[in-house]
């Protein structure tokens, strides 16, 4: 008897893992409660921001005000309902809109490694986007993704500078006195000048509403984990091309900087026109004293580390392009025509820019027209853009590949749909031809 009851305790427990998925939401609500109280944000009230969360299994919804009917009740006592399997607004760690509430993202697909009290960070991190998007929705119209496109990233000099100043910043944050602090941070300002000296208006305005939006969240995010941030500074940070990324520490950088050196930053960030956190921090400092000086072998092991870089980013690009176009298995191919797709949606962190107006997508891709709506997800496509850009002037060709079958195409009047685990699509006028392993649909 006890035999048939363990096998079915055992049977139960693997039909709730399939149905409810693995993570503890109640230890987490708590965990997350716990974190908040280290951050010191006035104003941001944790526990008022819904949050929509993915573990890999089903999407649980915490804390909305009026849960849409998709949801099913969880567990009510602590306001948590659950939609089984991927949500359709799931797509990143990111902010969405949940019946017209402002709710916090996160999709542990990306994160799988995390525990507990880390997946609580990183929610405090994605609910600091909600309170940015109520409280300071002028932050998120600095930074243009598409000037990303335009960064030279295969400046060897410039990538010199970007790790001078990195080092220069985190020695600051390190200091054990105000006085060396201040000398590392005078370093960091001053060689975040000639950077600048290098770059577009495009550019510089990019990297500072990257900092005030994503490094003020990863700020509360490391202020959460107790860890530094430190623990953020991966090496694929380093790569040329990671600028976004590096916005995230950089500017988290700074925030805790200005912590030591001028704790009233909270409210000089909010003063619009005047919420730069480099220019709050060069204006901190004071105007005695010299800024600390690396020696010329410190600037010279930064430069060969540079060039090194820079020069296999460039082998990488290539083939990163050769292994996806060389990839077994089936191929999609959208043409566009005359009429070119333009960006919905795209995720910039998981994305790299294979030559002048081609773009590899490692995760997520969203692209629209007045005749067609194409998602990409979990799977790399290559996007083609017009005129020498990747995406300003839209897109005219986009390929995936490595697929294990073709879709099953529905044609109705002309009309085209297909949704796969991968790919969803639906186009109104378009002509389908089938050449070996590929699919081509061409636009009208």
């Amino acid at each position: 008897m006890k035999k048939h009851s363990l096998a079915l305790l055992v049977v139960v427990l693997m039909i709730s893992a399939e149905l409810f998925g693995a993570i503890d939401l109640n230890n987490l609500i708590g965990q997350e409660k716990l974190l908040a109280g280290r951050i010191g944000w006035e104003g941001f009230d944790t526990a008022s921001i819904p949050a929509l969360i993915f573990d890999g299994v089903n999407s649980y919804l915490l804390n909305h005000p009026a849960p849409p009917d998709n949801f099913k009740e969880y567990d009510k006592a602590a306001g948590i309902c659950f939609f089984p399997g991927r949500h359709p607004e799931i797509r990143a760690n990111t902010t969405v809109e949940i019946d017209g509430v402002k709710t916090a993202c996160i999709d542990l697909d990306i994160s799988k490694s995390l525990d507990i009290a880390e997946i609580a960070a990183l929610l405090l991190h994605e609910k600091f986007h909600v309170y940015q998007l109520t409280n300071h929705p002028e932050w998120w119209g600095i930074a243009d993704e598409m000037a990303l496109f335009e960064y030279p990233v295969e400046d060897p000099k410039l990538l010199m500078f970007t790790y001078l100043e990195i080092q220069a910043l985190s020695k600051a944050c390190n200091a054990k006195t105000v006085g060396d602090a201040e000398c590392c941070a005078k370093r960091a300002v001053e060689i975040r000048s000639m950077r600048y000296a290098s770059v577009s208006e495009a550019c510089i305005a990019y990297e500072r509403g990257i900092e005030l939006v994503e490094g003020t969240a990863q700020y509360v995010q490391a202020k959460a984990s107790g860890s530094g941030i430190e623990k953020y500074m991966t090496e694929e940070m380093l790569q040329p091309d990671r600028v976004r990324a590096r916005g995230y520490i950089t500017g988290a950088m700074i925030c805790l900087l200005l912590d030591r050196l001028h704790p009233a930053w909270k409210e000089e960030i909010k003063i619009k026109d005047a919420n730069y956190l480099g220019v709050i921090l060069k204006n901190t400092l004071s105007k005695s004293g010299d800024a600390c000086a690396f020696d010329q072998d410190d600037m010279n092991r930064q430069s060969l580390a540079a060039n090194r870089a820079v020069d296999e980013y460039l082998l990488k690009k290539l083939k990163a392009l050769d292994n996806f176009l060389g990839k077994p298995g089936f191929k999609v191919v959208f043409d566009c025509g005359n009429n070119p797709l333009m960006p919905a949606g795209f995720d910039p962190m998981n994305m790299e820019k294979v030559s002048q107006n081609e773009l590899l997508h490692r995760r997520w891709l969203k692209l629209t027209n007045n005749n067609a709506a194409i998602e990409i997800l979990n799977i790399e496509s290559l996007s083609q853009g017009l005129g020498g850009h990747p995406m300003f002037n839209g897109v005219r060709q986009v390929i995936v590949a490595g697929l294990n079958a073709l879709p099953d195409i529905h044609k109705t009047e002309g009309k085209i749909e297909f949704k796969t685990e991968n790919i969803s699509a639906e186009i109104g006028q378009a002509d389908m031809e089938i050449k070996g392993s590929t699919l081509f649909i061409r636009l009208k």
